[in-house]
């Protein structure tokens, strides 16, 4: 039988000044998925605080609208609608939003579907 949450039921997971990760899915909601789904919401002008993907498993972030950068480790890199970041285990990142608010999906397996947050929000 298919799962259906409402976006009123996402539970917000994290925030700072001008952004908030939102959990759209993950194992506590379905016992029997194997994966994690994010939405990262950056107002403009934002960058999030730094975020670790502890693995074992990689992650990918989908831009769903805006433009911005995503910070990986020492590398920057520019991103707007439909680019794709794959993060290896291990790897840091942070968002940051241009001009205009950037939405992006997160979607980790359950091995690696924890987050840690590094530094504060900022």
């Amino acid at each position: 039988m298919p799962e259906f949450r409402h976006p009123d039921e996402a539970e917000v997971e994290a925030r700072g000044e001008g952004w908030q990760v939102t959990v759209l899915a993950d194992e506590r909601h379905i016992p029997s998925l194997r994966m994690a789904a994010r939405h990262w919401t950056v107002e403009p002008s934002v960058r999030t605080s730094e975020w670790s993907n502890p693995g074992p498993d990689e992650r990918v972030l989908y831009v769903i609208s805006g433009r911005g950068a995503a910070l990986v480790g020492a590398e920057r890199l520019d991103i707007g609608p439909e680019d794709l970041i794959w993060l290896d285990p291990g790897d840091t990142f942070a968002l940051e939003a241009a001009d205009e608010p950037l939405r992006v999906l997160d979607a980790a397996s359950a091995m690696g579907a924890g987050v840690t947050r590094l530094i504060a929000d900022r």
